[in-house]
């Protein structure tokens, strides 16, 4: 019975013995996994596609947390740095890691429009055809100067109050016959012509877009450029969107022309 109870007692040791062993081994490993850790980024809540994320928005829309390495993704976000001016391309859920594809720059080709413009400018969207658009050699990227020929402020004022024209009148007689030979002076009438009519010109305007939506979706998804259109979007000030509007409403279409600027070239010597 002694016996019984002594080999009893060695089990219990020994069985006792390996739990200490097994547990604190699993503490180191548990341990050192713990050690093994990287600190990423994550949304504090949901974000959803095309947010445009600013430096000021970091701090509310993201929170570090702690990392497996053993469980980390692959490009994973690892700092505020490559969040600034980056643009979310689908929804990045609260809590997950965030691999770096699923953001893009904002300047990228595929981003939304309306997420590339500065503050205080629009996009206006105007036809271009013909030599109205320079014959089609306008591209995306390029800068064009917009002219359109319009009465002056003054001339208008003339027309609609005849009473204040303070040129000498003289005799009925005299003043006819003048009125008679400067008509048929081309210069002067061309002199006239320049006094009422003036170019009002827009200048630098960047050209965002050629093209439509459609025609421009089809030919990036063929990996091709467009190269036939019939307008063109501009980017311009509120400002200068509502004069733009008025002179369409005005003088139609035909009634501006563009020119092409040269483009800077980085690469050109001084």
């Amino acid at each position: 019975m002694k016996k019984v109870y002594l080999v009893a007692v060695v089990v219990a040791l020994i069985a006792g013995i390996c739990t200490f062993l097994f547990a604190t081994q699993l503490f180191k490993t548990v341990s050192a996994k713990s050690a093994d850790t990287t600190t990423v980024l994550v949304p504090v809540n949901d974000i959803e596609k095309d947010v445009l994320i600013g430096a000021s928005d970091i701090q509310n829309m993201f929170r570090e947390e702690k990392v497996f390495n053993n469980d980390l993704i692959e490009n994973v976000v690892l700092d505020d740095e490559f969040l600034v001016d980056k643009v979310t391309n689908s929804v990045l859920y609260a809590g997950e890691q965030i691999n770096q594809n699923r953001l893009i720059d904002q300047k990228a080709d595929d981003v939304t429009l309306s997420l590339k413009l500065p503050a205080g400018y629009v996009a206006y969207a105007i036809k271009a055809e013909d030599t109205q658009g320079v014959d089609g050699y306008i591209s995306e990227g390029d800068t064009v100067d917009l002219g359109v020929i319009c009465a002056t402020q003054e001339a208008i004022n003339k027309l609609l109050n005849p009473e204040d024209d303070d040129t000498d009148k003289g005799s009925d007689t005299d003043s006819k016959k003048d009125k008679k030979d400067k008509a048929k002076d081309e210069k002067d009438l061309f002199d006239e012509m320049a006094e009422v009519f003036q170019v009002k010109k827009f200048p630098a305007l960047k050209v965002l877009k050629v093209s439509d939506h459609m025609s421009t979706a089809a030919s990036e998804e063929n990996g091709e450029a467009v190269t036939n259109y019939k307008n063109i979007t501009l980017m311009v000030t509120e400002e200068q969107a509502d004069e733009l509007q008025q002179i369409e409403t005005f003088y139609g279409s035909d009634g501006y022309k563009l020119r092409l600027k040269p483009r800077a070239n980085d690469n050109a010597s001084n």
